[in-house]
């Protein structure tokens, strides 16, 4: 789970140097539990996504008729549209941290 979100974290960091914003001014405890609470969303993201993902992914095969195949894909698109715009929406209203965009 650390391992997870070290990679997310140092994949941010080294994104703000390649932009020109320069490192957040944390303390090393505040990067460690960063990296922490990322993998912790990481793997609650997992654990969400799998009861979703055994009804609509795992029953696809080629075999199934093309509706029930693409009313699977319409739900996955659906999903994705309301998490991108609960992103937006979070965006808009300003409550997601200044840190974090």
């Amino acid at each position: 789970m650390f391992v997870i979100g070290a990679s997310w974290v140092g994949f941010d960091l080294v994104s703000r140097l390649l932009a020109g914003r320069g490192l957040p001014r944390w303390s090393l405890l505040m990067y460690i539990a960063a990296a922490f609470a990322l993998g912790c969303a990481y793997i609650v993201g997992e654990v969400l996504w799998r009861p979703i993902a055994r009804v609509l992914v795992d029953p696809d095969k080629v075999t199934d008729p093309l509706w029930r195949r693409s009313l699977r894909l319409l739900a996955l698109l659906t999903i994705l549209a309301v998490v991108i715009a609960g992103g937006v929406l979070a965006e808009q209203h300003g409550w997601i941290p200044e840190w974090l965009r």
